[in-house]
């Protein structure tokens, strides 16, 4: 189930590893045929007894081994296969280069044409992964050439790698605490909370805060996650700074938060409807519409709301 037309498939070996690379079309439409185009990368790769791929290892878990959860919901929430060396891209890098790397030597295409239309998995949290091509932007990276072309030349290019297996990791979780992925060879449990390690069984998940508040009781997996506790808790400093107006805060994210009030990027979107929000917490107050979960409740009037407030008094 995926809207991809497949021109031709060809096996291919690039920097020691093996890879279906498919030379395909989208639709005029740029619609998925599934539920997002994620899945129908996924589905396209299954046709053929093979996983997406992407982001590499690297990419997924990062220098010091913490799990992004962006690059990693790629492998968690569809398959993607990253123990290829890190031979597409590496943490910071998008595996679109290496693709087009590929696809000119091996289809004898040109550089420029190829830009721009080669793509893998990058991240594939809920704000990514879109029924409408047009929309995406970290996904599948990169399709924009083949969304904008004046000529609607639609052509794309991805690869496949591993084996689809007998998709073990469904039955009991693959015996995993936490998450279980499918890699060339087997199966892989993986820790992703923060501050968590797996364990000497290789299933288990132990937690790991060696860094600790002199101040306080608090303690980090991280000292990154430390420092910003001390700079929010207890010093007052706020060493991030916005260029456009001088506001200041403790914490990276809460910078990036507020520079989309200037840019009006609103990234994470609302699968039940058109809205958008700048902010995660923000859409988390919106799709209250939706459950009607009201988790905070006043004890001196019991009244409920969906977002904590000062108890309203008549």
């Amino acid at each position: 189930n995926h809207a991809f037309s497949v021109v031709s498939t060809s096996e291919q070996t690039y920097k020691g590893v093996g890879f279906l690379l498919i030379h395909a079309t989208v639709p005029a439409d740029f619609q998925s045929a599934s539920e997002n185009w994620c899945r129908d990368y996924q589905n396209l790769c299954a046709e053929y007894d093979k996983r997406p791929t992407g982001t590499g290892l690297d990419g997924t878990l990062g220098w010091d081994m913490s799990w992004n959860t962006r690059a990693g919901s790629c492998v968690t929430g569809y398959g993607s296969d990253p123990y290829i060396n890190n031979v597409l891209g590496d943490e910071s890098q998008s595996p679109t280069e290496d693709i087009k790397a590929m696809v000119v030597r091996a289809l004898g295409v040109q550089d420029s044409y190829a830009y721009g239309r080669c793509f893998g998995f990058l991240y594939c949290d809920p704000g990514e992964c879109h029924r409408d091509l047009a929309g995406i932007s970290f996904s599948l990276h990169s399709t924009y050439a083949a969304v904008n072309d004046p000529g609607h030349d639609r052509t794309v290019f991805t690869v496949c790698t591993g084996k689809l297996g007998n998709d073990a990791c469904k039955t009991a979780n693959g015996g995993c605490a936490d998450v279980c992925i499918h890699t060339q060879i087997g199966t892989r449990c993986l820790c992703t909370q923060p501050g968590f390690r797996l364990m000497a069984d290789g299933r288990g998940c132990e937690g790991e805060r060696p860094y600790k508040c002199d101040r306080c009781g608090y303690a980090a997996a991280q000292k990154g996650t430390l420092d910003n506790h001390i700079a929010a808790r207890h010093t007052g400093d706020k060493p991030f700074m916005c260029g456009e107006c001088g506001y200041r805060t403790a914490r990276k994210s809460s910078l990036s938060g507020h520079l989309r009030t200037h840019t009006g990027e609103k990234p994470y979107k609302c699968d039940q409807c058109g809205y958008s929000a700048a902010n995660k917490s923000t859409l988390k107050n919106h799709l209250v519409i939706y459950t009607g979960v009201k988790p905070y409740i006043y004890g001196e009037c019991g009244y409920r709301a969906a977002q904590q407030l000062v108890c309203p008094t008549i």
